[in-house]
């Protein structure tokens, strides 16, 4: 199959670019720098995702498309995420449409199922703004595709807190403190986490290209196991061969770091390291069924948590040494 891949220089999206190759599909890769680095045999196109005229470049003879693209992280403003998160989308879907393209693969978040509990909550739980501008950006994203005429040629994964060698956001900055005993959980770090392996969900991705009873339908997905952020960490900690504990912070000076980082962002308008939707996050369970990617997809997450964060920390490390964060 011909695919195209946007965001393929990302996280996930080199992942899956990975997967593609190795099963020979001819790739085409959306990217917006020309010197960025992709495997061979891939086929790149310069452009962006906010530019409606390459888009039919780029979907010209496409089978389907993997659109992992999209605006995650960072001191960004909330009108940022929804330009890329959903404009973006919207230029996407359209260009698809006109194109043909049999299927087109959304990778979404767990997070559109709002901030409140979850334990082993399924795809039929509604869609909930939690008032973080990534979230929310999700959110409106999904509800474009459900407007949209083209939604019955879709298939939406909702990948957890994704795990694995290449993530540059989190991670990293949990080792390091890890590194000099400067990390800690908050009432014990007992909630329940949502994590999936980034091999995992590209195998999903893969999947929804070809089976037909993912089109039109949205998947949750993680490791399907109930972790805390407490054992996640400790695991991480192991696999790094640390020796520096992890300490335990009470909830009101949690509260009180969460409090000020909220004020910062209303002042300033950007996003902080730490802020009241972010404390609730890691004081709430997070769990979500999977079985209808199992149903559907022949999703079966093989990978332990073990295995892929010692082969996040094996490439860190090389990272590392390279010169790399």
């Amino acid at each position: 199959m011909k695919i195209l891949v946007t965001g393929a220089t990302g996280f996930l999206g080199a992942h899956v670019v990975r997967r593609l190759i190795e099963r020979r599909d001819d790739v085409r890769c959306l990217i917006r720098q020309d010197k960025a680095c992709l495997p061979e045999g891939t086929q790149r196109l310069i452009g962006d995702i906010l530019d409606p005229e390459v888009l039919g470049k780029a979907m010209e003879d496409v089978d389907v498309v993997c659109h992992c693209a999209a605006l995650v992280a960072g001191r960004h403003k909330r009108d940022d995420f929804f330009r890329v998160n959903v404009r973006g989308l919207e230029n996407m879907l359209n260009a698809a449409a006109r194109a043909n393209v049999k299927r087109f693969i959304h990778i979404s978040t767990c997070s559109v199922l709002g901030s409140g509990v979850h334990l082993d909550t399924d795809e039929r739980a509604p869609l909930i703004e939690s008032g973080h501008p990534y979230r929310d950006s999700k959110v409106a994203a999904e509800r474009l595709i459900k407007a949209s005429s083209y939604r019955s040629s879709v298939a939406i994964i909702r990948p957890g807190w994704i795990y694995g060698p290449g993530e540059r956001n989190v991670l990293p900055m949990i080792l390091e403190r890890l590194k000099t005993g400067k990390m800690y959980v908050i009432a014990g770090g007992r909630k329940l986490v949502h994590t999936v392996f980034v091999g995992h969900v590209a195998d999903a991705v893969v999947a929804a290209a070809d089976k037909p009873a993912a089109a039109g339908q949205a998947y949750n997905l993680t490791d399907g196991r109930h972790l805390t952020m407490m054992e996640f960490l400790e695991t991480l900690r192991r696999a790094a061969a640390l020796k520096h504990g992890i300490r335990n912070m009470p909830y009101p000076a949690a509260y009180a770091a969460a409090l000020a980082g909220t004020a910062w962002e209303t002042l300033s308008g950007r996003e902080a390291l730490f802020d009241l939707p972010k404390l609730r996050t890691v004081m709430t369970d997070f769990s979500f069924s999977i079985e209808k990617a199992k149903r559907d997809l022949a999703y079966s997450p093989a990978v332990s948590t073990e295995e892929g964060l010692r082969l996040f920390v094996e490439e860190y490390e090389a990272r590392l040494k390279k010169g790399g964060r």
